[in-house]
């Protein structure tokens, strides 16, 4: 952990008495014209006078976030306006619009970062004329910040987005079980919800698949054609001769030898295309 500034140099205690001073200033003395309910709405009201100093004041949030900004630096609202996900309020000058879109700078280049018991963080900074300055974060702010300077994630590998698309498909046969378990009808509401979950999980297969030919551009045409067209599963010719006539049966071999559509006899055979189709665009890909 850092060592902290001294407490006569520490940049807070520094904002921190300049904020006060400017609070006293804002605050009304007293001697306007306006009623007490006009003068709230534009300045803070004196509660406790003390030798003739201003100790203790009231107003709106608004009227003291006011006052508290004027003493801020200008590359100091800056970062605020950032953190906060604001803009510049029109009619700015030039000169200083200009001025808060200077770099941030750290301040002196080590111990620019401190770390509170509390887990705030605490960045000094330095403004164009490198008057200290500080921006104190909360956890939450400063992991957002983290996540920010650390840029976008990288886009998964083809092979492990096979596997994330594996993973959801099995889900989804997992869930329509489930429901033609709780199913009393093939026309049930729990009927049609398990074939469409199936129907989906065999998209899912079919885009797993396309997904990880990007890696295995090398595969040979017969393995190619060992995968069902519906689903694309591996499968198996179980067939058996009948009348002196060899018949082909090709089922699936993760499904317990089944064919993909009870419908039929056969599960149709993939064509091997001339080259592997390209994978799915992963969603921060697409445009």
């Amino acid at each position: 952990m850092p060592t902290s500034p001294t407490p006569a140099d520490r940049p807070a205690d520094q904002l921190r008495d300049r904020m006060a001073e400017t609070l006293r200033r804002a605050a009304c003395t007293g001697g306007c014209d306006s009623t007490e309910t006009e003068c709230a709405a534009s300045r803070m009201q004196p509660v406790v006078y003390t030798h003739g100093v201003l100790t203790e004041v009231w107003g709106t949030p608004e009227v003291i976030a006011d006052a508290v900004l004027t003493v801020l630096p200008a590359p100091a609202l800056a970062v605020a306006r950032q953190l906060l996900g604001t803009t510049e309020t029109e009619g700015t000058a030039a000169e200083e619009a200009d001025e808060e879109r200077e770099p941030v700078q750290l301040r002196w280049g080590l111990d620019d970062v401190m770390h509170g018991d509390d887990d705030t963080t605490t960045i000094l900074l330095s403004g164009p004329g490198r008057e200290p300055y500080w921006v104190e974060l909360d956890p939450e702010r400063t992991a957002a910040l983290r996540d920010a300077l650390a840029g976008p994630a990288a886009p998964p590998a083809p092979a492990d987005r096979a596997a994330v698309l594996r993973e959801a498909a099995a889900l989804l046969v997992d869930h329509a079980t489930t429901l033609e378990a709780l199913s009393t009808s093939d026309y049930d509401n729990e009927a049609f919800a398990a074939n469409h979950l199936r129907t989906k999980a065999v998209d899912l297969h079919r885009l797993a698949v396309l997904a990880a030919r990007v890696q295995q551009t090398t595969e040979s045409e017969a393995e190619l054609a060992t995968q069902c067209v519906h689903c694309w599963q591996e499968i198996e010719d179980r067939g058996d001769p009948r009348f002196g006539t060899y018949t082909p049966r090709w089922v699936h071999i993760p499904g317990g030898y089944q064919t993909c559509n009870p419908q039929q006899p056969n599960s149709p055979l993939a064509t091997p295309p001339a080259t592997p189709p390209a994978a799915p665009a992963a969603p921060e890909e697409r445009p």
